[in-house]
């Protein structure tokens, strides 16, 4: 992307849920693929990332679970942006983006995460994501 650090590309941290930060990659990825099977709803994701719908690889989500760092977040799981996700949009770009455009992109990324992802992936009850930590815990 651009020499931003990691920090940058955080979309949530959450409580730990039910499920490991593998069980969530996998629900993340079914997600990602069932939305872009629909041809029109791949070209309304790919609008609201302000990417060509080429760039869409069903086998690159645009973010990851990790456990959050031991001592720091205890039992934490982070959604942060997909590194191989913002390689491909650089590439669709022509190159590497720049630090404008990888912020754009990142932003676009955590709003679908927010309004469009996260309901899909960890549906209310379900306990596959905690609550999203805020910047008080």
């Amino acid at each position: 992307m651009t020499g931003e650090n990691e920090s940058s590309q955080v979309v949530e941290v959450s409580n730990a849920g039910a499920v490991d930060e593998d069980q969530v990659n996998a629900k993340i990825l079914e997600v990602w693929q069932e939305m872009l099977r629909d041809e029109s709803v791949k070209a309304e994701v790919a609008g609201i990332l302000s990417v060509d719908a080429g760039v869409l690889d069903s086998s690159t989500p645009p973010v990851v679970a990790t456990s959050g760092p031991a001592g720091v977040l205890i039992s934490g799981i982070l959604i942060s942006v997909g590194t191989a996700f913002l390689v491909a949009a650089g590439k669709e770009a022509g190159g590497v983006l720049g630090k404008a455009a990888a912020e754009a992109l990142v932003a676009a990324i955590r709003r679908f995460w927010e309004t469009r992802m996260r309901h899909i992936v960890s549906p209310v009850g379900s306990n596959v994501l905690g609550e999203p930590k805020t910047g008080d815990e």
